[in-house]
Order: structure tokens, then C-alpha cells, then sequence
């Protein structure tokens, strides 16, 4: 009887070993499953309402030429999106009371290359000073 009840221990602790190595295997498998999913949705292109954009604004350690880069980058993203709306959303999101935002108070700006031009100037000011 005893070789009965040691045998079926051994039966049953190596079922548990078994079904413990199996669970582990699917928790492992299903971590690589999640970060398959999470590169996969990095990668697909999300689209972006356009009037998202103007709450997309600049951050207080941000440069102004990262700034406009995230901006077009979002930009985009949207479906249909006209230059004039593209330059509104990158000047709505600038930080108030720089030099530039006062600039654009002063006299408006609504074509993509007139901004980056204004902006140009702006960006080496801001790399020589850091």
C-alpha cells in the first residue's frame, strides 16, 4: 500500500510539475503575444482628427524645432488637412510670450513655407543659445 500511495504522489507531483511547466510556457507565450500586438500597433498609422491638432502644444523644455516636428508628424496623420489649418495648429500649440509667438501676434502667417521661414531663424537662434 505504501508503494501504491508513493507512486501515486510521484504521478501526481510530476502531473503538477507538468501542468506548472505548461502554464508558464502560455504566460510566456502570451507575453510575447502582447509585445507582438503593441509593436504591431506602433506601426499601423493611426489617424488623427484635425482638430486635434490645436491641443497638441508645446512643452516647456521642448525645442521649438522638436515642437514643429511632432506637429507635421501628427499632421500627418489626419486625412485631409489644409496648409493654412496645418500653420494655425503649429502656431496655436507655441508657447506663449516667445519672441516668436509675439511675432506671429503681430502679422499672421497661413502658408507652411512663410512659417517655416519665419520659424527658421527662430530654431538657429534657439541651437546657438543651447
Amino acid at each position: 500500500m505504501n508503494s501504491f500511495r508513493t507512486g501515486l504522489w510521484k504521478t501526481r507531483g510530476t502531473s503538477k510539475a507538468n501542468a506548472l511547466s505548461r502554464n508558464i510556457r502560455e504566460l510566456t507565450c502570451l507575453n510575447r503575444l502582447e509585445k507582438l500586438i503593441s509593436l504591431i500597433a506602433k506601426l499601423l498609422p493611426v489617424e488623427i482628427d484635425s482638430n486635434d491638432l490645436v491641443y497638441i502644444k508645446q512643452q516647456e523644455d521642448e525645442s521649438l524645432k522638436d515642437y514643429i516636428q511632432r506637429v507635421l508628424e501628427a499632421a500627418a496623420k489626419t486625412k485631409s488637412l489644409s496648409e493654412d489649418a496645418r500653420v494655425m495648429a503649429l502656431e496655436a500649440g507655441l508657447k506663449e510670450m516667445i519672441p516668436l509667438w509675439s511675432n506671429f501676434h503681430l502679422k499672421a502667417v497661413y502658408i507652411m513655407n512663410d512659417f517655416l521661414d519665419r520659424v527658421n531663424g527662430f530654431i538657429k537662434l534657439e541651437e546657438a543659445v543651447t
